[in-house]
Parts: C-alpha cells; structure tokens; sequence
C-alpha cells in the first residue's frame, strides 16, 4: 500500500459514455481506482473522475481495522468487476459534483449494474446524502445484505424492534 493507506492500481479499460448530450462513443484509457467507489479515465485528453453514484463505502482510511478492510474489498470487488471491460455510465439529475467529479450509475455491457453490486455484496450501502434514483432499490439490496450478514455486514445485528 503505498502512503500506508491508499492503494491506487492502474489498469486498461474501454468506456461506452451515454448522455443526451453525446452520441455513444468508446473511449480507451488507463484507470485509477482509488476507492471501492472511485473511478479515473481519460476522456478526450482530459483525466475525469467518476463516482458511483448513490453507494457509500468504508473508508480505508478510516478510524478502524474493519473500515481499513472492507474499504479494500470494495476496491478489490470493484477492479475485479470492471477490470479490462466496457462500461457504460448513466447520468441522473446531477451530473457533477462540488470538486467537478462525474457522478455515474456505471454497467457492464451484460447489464451488470455496477452500484448495485457493490451494496448486494454488503461492501457498500445505500447513500441517501446525494439525489438517486435508484435509492430505494439500493437500500432494499443494503436490508438483503444485513439480514444475510453478507461483507461488511457479517457481525451486523438487527436492532430490536421498540416496544
């Protein structure tokens, strides 16, 4: 780990951009993944960063061993996922965010949904902080994989009901 910390890996992807404003075109670039939701490529001679918009997931810089851990599994899942294939990213409401980053729901051309599979592989949960469409769906994935224990979710115990 370089900086004790962060890992950053570079690999070759290719990248399908849809948006209204653009026609679909594929892009070659060398990616930077710095976090289990964190994606850099080169788009038109520019470097751009993508976040997967609407997860959340921890920190590997964080302020404990289990942070540290998980943090590294949604980046490992994340690389093994998309690593040497095509994506497609799919914009909502807001394309950027306040630091200039692409804010994406990112899927592999068998229509894997990238995002989703983060939280359905408990490495990530449902971000409410951000506008997505998608929320509801990721949190129903996110209650799946408490319940299952699955990930980061594996000592998680289900608060008991008030009575």
């Amino acid at each position: 780990m370089s900086n004790n910390y962060i890992t950053v890996l570079s690999m070759s992807i290719s990248l399908l951009l849809l948006s209204a404003a653009k026609t679909n075109s594929i892009y070659p670039c060398i990616t930077v993944i710095t976090g289990g939701k964190f994606i850099t490529f080169d788009h038109e001679g520019v470097q751009r960063d993508v976040v997967l918009m609407g997860v959340k997931v921890p920190d590997i810089r964080g302020p404990d061993a289990r942070s540290m851990v998980y943090g590294k599994e949604a980046i490992d899942f994340t690389i093994n996922l998309i690593e040497g294939k095509t994506v497609r990213l799919e914009f909502d409401k807001i394309k950027e965010d306040h630091k200039g980053r692409w804010l994406a729901y990112v899927y592999l051309p068998d229509g894997t949904f990238v995002n989703a599979e983060i939280i359905k592989n408990g490495l990530g949960e449902a971000d409410e902080s951000v506008h997505c469409k998608y929320f509801s769906e990721f949190k129903k994935y996110e209650d799946r994989a408490k319940a299952m224990g699955i990930g980061m979710w594996t000592d998680y115990t289900k608060p008991k009901d008030k009575i």
